[in-house]
């Protein structure tokens, strides 16, 4: 979270469009795309597939190609932050632990 916060920061991105995807693909203000994306994220993260339903609608905007990379794009991401955590590599100072809920 805070490196990426760092770099959206860099790139002129509004915090408040950074706070939206700690809500989900269910925050108003995403494309339909953007609200695909990060539902196909979720999944792949809670249950490690794409449902059938978010990949057809995916289907409509991206390639076979895309698709895929997306699958292996979230995994990535999942690969390092396992290892990352079983490391315990800490927070650089100055970055932005990622925030919690009293859910998480």
């Amino acid at each position: 979270w805070g490196q990426h916060v760092a770099i959206c920061t860099d790139l002129g991105i509004e915090r408040e469009a950074m706070e939206r995807a700690l809500v989900g693909p269910s925050a108003e203000g995403w494309t339909p795309l953007e609200a695909l994306l990060l539902q196909a994220a979720d999944e792949l993260h809670r249950e490690r597939h794409i449902t059938g339903t978010t990949w057809d609608a995916l289907a409509t905007h991206l390639i076979e190609q895309q698709l895929i990379e997306l699958c292996f794009l979230v995994g990535q991401y999942e690969m390092l932050a396992m290892f990352l955590r079983t490391a315990g590599v800490q927070l650089e100072p100055g970055k932005e632990p990622l925030p919690r809920d009293d859910h998480s």
